[in-house]
């Protein structure tokens, strides 16, 4: 269509998600029902809180991504971690042993991907797509196909705020910034990056 020379093309590639991102605000913020909520900061304190469990699942998936992987099991395996978690602070284990029993049930989970992938050269995308499956249905096995909630947990305090009406951010939209710059740092300025 138009011919552009190559400081153009890459400058609107480099902007290009962030033209998106910005349209699809602007298609959001038109219609006068949403008009005035939209852009509020309660309406964007609400999308931070929310987006934090996805956002650190995207931390993880950019490394793999970015060294040329694939994993499509990311979302179950948090699904299924969760439902531990919550099943064990439900039995009354306390804070650290319920993290440690998470943490070691979604190292578990990649080092069966790992070894499969890497020892046994098999297809990432294979591979993950099976755990996806078995990990889903596990947690769905383990939580009787319901969510399993306890909201007497110290845990739940890290993604709520004491006045819902606040400018205060809850403390797990500060725990997902402060790792989106270290994994930001890691694969900008390290070696292994």
């Amino acid at each position: 269509f138009f011919p552009m020379n190559h400081s153009v093309k890459r400058m609107l590639a480099k902007a290009g998600p962030f033209l998106g991102l910005i349209l699809v605000v602007t298609l959001f913020a038109l219609p006068a029902e949403s008009r005035e909520t939209f852009l509020s900061y309660p309406n964007f304190k609400i999308i931070f809180t929310q987006t934090v469990i996805v956002a650190l699942g995207a931390l993880g998936m950019t490394m793999i991504i970015v060294s040329g992987g694939i994993d499509l099991s990311v979302g179950s395996c948090i699904a299924l971690t969760s439902v531990i978690g919550a099943l064990l602070t439900q039995k009354g284990w306390p804070a650290a042993a319920v993290c440690l029993a998470m943490i070691l049930s979604g190292s578990v989970i990649g080092l069966l991907n790992g070894a499969a992938i890497a020892g046994l050269r098999m297809t990432p995308f294979i591979i993950t797509l099976g755990t996806l499956g078995i990990a889903r249905g596990t947690a769905k096995w383990l939580g009787d196909n319901q969510t399993v909630n306890y909201d007497a947990s110290p845990i739940n305090g890290w993604m709520t705020t004491a006045d819902p009406f606040s400018y205060a951010l809850p403390a797990g939209v500060w725990v997902a910034l402060v790792l989106a710059v270290l994994t930001s740092i890691l694969l900008k300025h390290t070696v292994f990056g």
